[in-house]
């Protein structure tokens, strides 16, 4: 009887070594699912940062220099008293013509 009990205690051991060992795998398996998760959510925040830095440089290649946005707004000012001119020229020239 008494091999019998050692046989059965190691068994029983055993099985709960099993167990202990799935619970822990099964553990690993969640948390490797879970930071598998993460690393995607992150790598996809990743290539939006990406997309938006590059867009911002695109912008910036594009965007007037300050010098050339203080000449057209002197030339957007100069407007109306251009216009003035033109029409005063028009009204000596048709004065001249008759």
């Amino acid at each position: 009887m008494k091999p019998m009990r050692g046989v059965m205690m190691a068994l029983m051991a055993a099985a709960v070594g099993l167990v202990a060992v799935a619970g822990a795998t099964w553990v690993q398996r969640r948390e490797a699912g879970e930071l598998r998760r993460e690393l995607a959510k992150r790598s996809a925040v990743q290539m939006k940062m990406e997309a938006a830095r590059a867009e911002n440089e695109r912008l910036k290649r594009a965007q007037v220099s300050a010098e050339e946005l203080a000449r057209l707004r002197a030339d957007h000012a100069a407007l109306p008293r251009l216009r003035r001119e033109i029409e005063e020229l028009k009204a000596r020239s048709d004065g001249r013509g008759r």
